[in-house]
Parts: C-alpha cells; structure tokens; sequence
C-alpha cells in the first residue's frame, strides 16, 4: 500500500509541475529571443525511488525538495531523451529564473505536497493539488478496490510521516 501511495503521489505531483511549466510559458507576447518553455516538461523518475519502502529511506525523501528528488535519474524506459534530462531542465528553470510559480513549486517538500495533497495544510503555490485526491480515490474505485482497502488507503496517506516515525529501522544486511 506504501508503493501504491507513492506511485499515485509521484504521478500527480508530476502532473501538477509540468502544468505549471505549461501554464506559466505561456505569455501574451512572446519575445523571439527568449526560450519557449511550453514544450518542455519533466518525465517519470526511476522507480528505486518508489520501489525503496524502508523507514530511513522514507523519512529522507518526504524531507526532500521536490528539485532534488526529480533530479534524478528518469525511467530507463525512456531511452530517447538522457537519464539526466529532468535535472538539466529544472537546474534551467532555476537559473532562467523566468517561472516563479514553478520554482516555488519544485523548492518544496515532498511532505508539503502531501499535506496539501491530503487536505491538512494549504499552500498557495500548490492550488488543485487537493482535487487530485478526489481523482486518485476515484481511480481506486474504478480498479475495483473494495470499501475498506480504500479507507486503509486514505488512513495511510492522512498519517504516512507519523507512520514511519513510530517504525524501528532494520539493521542493513552486512553480506
């Protein structure tokens, strides 16, 4: 169910930045000298990051900004484009410093997504996050998840941080 959250996490917050890149490169007039941003947009991340559940893991990643988690390398299912091509485009962003909503955006916590994702806490840069919690429960719905999975489901994600702070980490395995 930890997987499934973060898949469904990952996705949305992927959603929601390139929606911003897409919506802020669109100006009225567009300068001829200045980079077109409306065709750039960042692609899924490699699924260690989803695949880890262990607590320290966890921890550390709802403590990261979402620039450094989607810096990463991308889904080796995209062969075509460079492992490196999300960090190339937001250390870009960053430093043509022209999409100030979407910078706001990746300098936030994976944890503050999800507070606002769930309901718990409101930041203004991260305005529709919440609808996409109706969408992700309905999704659940659709695929045929009973009552009770989805409740589970809506419980884990209202208390994931807690969740893995009241867990004991294993010992790493010493081979």
């Amino acid at each position: 169910m930890v997987r499934k959250i973060k898949v469904y996490l990952f996705a949305v917050i992927l959603r929601f930045i390139n929606a911003s890149i897409k919506q802020e490169s669109q100006p009225e007039e567009q300068n001829p000298k200045e980079k077109d941003y409306s065709k750039i947009f960042l692609v899924k991340v490699n699924q260690e990051i989803i695949i880890k559940i262990n607590v320290d893991n966890n921890l550390k990643l709802l403590d990261s900004k979402l620039k450094t988690i989607f810096s990463n390398d991308i889904s080796k299912k995209v062969k075509s484009l460079g492992l490196d091509i999300n960090k190339k485009i937001i250390e870009e962003i960053i430093d043509q410093n022209k999409l100030v909503k979407t910078i706001k955006i990746l300098n936030m916590t994976l944890y503050q997504c999800l507070e606002h994702f769930r309901g718990t806490q409101y930041y203004k840069e991260l305005a529709g996050l919440e609808k996409e919690f109706e969408y992700v429960i309905n999704d659940l719905k659709n695929k045929g998840e009973n009552e009770q999975y989805i409740s589970e489901f809506i419980h884990l994600i209202n208390i994931f941080k807690e969740f893995y702070k009241q867990k004991i980490p294993r010992r790493p395995r010493i081979y």
